[in-house]
């Protein structure tokens, strides 16, 4: 588990999960749209481990999209977020 903080001192809690049934390319994170939402991932020797939220880039960073708040994440990877994506 990862956390995340708002302005206000909140925290959001959230999982990274490995999702190996979906196939869409990623994107490198450097050409990451702003202030649109994408799903986003930590690519490594250990595999795709992938937030289970839609994510936007902002200014300062990386905020959840539906809540707002910021997150701390420093991910290697973007695709589009698929809206009702079903988890496998």
């Amino acid at each position: 588990m990862r956390g995340a903080s708002g302005a206000r001192g909140k925290t959001r809690r959230f999982a990274v999960i490995n999702m190996p049934g979906r196939e869409e390319r990623w994107n490198e994170i450097g050409s990451a749209p702003f202030d649109r939402d994408i799903e986003l991932a930590v690519i490594n020797e250990d595999g795709e481990n992938v937030l289970v939220f839609p994510c936007r880039r902002v200014a300062h960073g990386w905020t959840d999209a539906k809540s707002g708040l910021s997150i701390e994440i420093h991910p290697t990877h973007w695709r589009e977020w698929r809206n009702g994506f079903c988890l496998k």
